[in-house]
């Protein structure tokens, strides 16, 4: 099982940076989302991908958040009592 701490998140993201998608980088996936990425690194997102279920999943839930067709407005009711 995956540990998600902070500092493991960010010995994560250093091992990206050094070029190994071995290990999981939240910010690799926001950026692919936010198609930022240049060719090589989204195939190897898209690799690390393909091997990752934790980051599959990861990136449907950050993707159908940001789905504004699914988000649902409804207005505040704010009652002020005063004493």
């Amino acid at each position: 099982m995956r540990s998600f701490s902070k500092a493991n998140l960010a010995r994560q993201d250093s091992e990206y940076l050094r070029g190994d998608m071995s290990a999981c980088s939240f910010q690799k996936l926001v950026q692919l989302l936010d198609k930022q990425l240049n060719l090589d690194e989204k195939l190897e997102v898209l690799d690390h991908l393909h091997s990752c279920q934790i980051c599959r999943d990861a990136v449907y839930q950050i993707s159908r958040d940001r789905d504004e067709a699914l988000f649902v407005h409804r207005p505040y009711n704010v009652e002020k009592h005063v004493a």
